[in-house]
């Protein structure tokens, strides 16, 4: 049964974040969007973080990913 995800792999990944409401890590992100989408694993850092000019993408100190609206002031958490 699909997932009901639909779009790009920024859509995608935006709307997952979203329902879950707060940052995930890196590796959660990776497998969601690999098992929904049927893409490559190790490519998912270099079209969320290279391709998408509006980066609407945090990597922060943590570890974790958000989404940059969460996080438009306060860069001390981002890495």
């Amino acid at each position: 049964e699909w997932g009901g995800y639909f779009g790009t792999i920024g859509d995608v990944a935006e709307q997952y974040l979203k329902e879950r409401g707060q940052p995930i890590g890196g590796s959660e992100l990776k497998e969601f969007l690999s098992r929904e989408l049927f893409i490559s694993y190790d490519s998912i850092y270099t079209i969320l973080f290279t391709y998408y000019n509006e980066n609407r993408f945090v990597r922060l100190k943590s570890g974790k990913i958000g989404l940059k609206e969460w996080h438009p002031s306060n860069r001390s958490e981002i890495s």
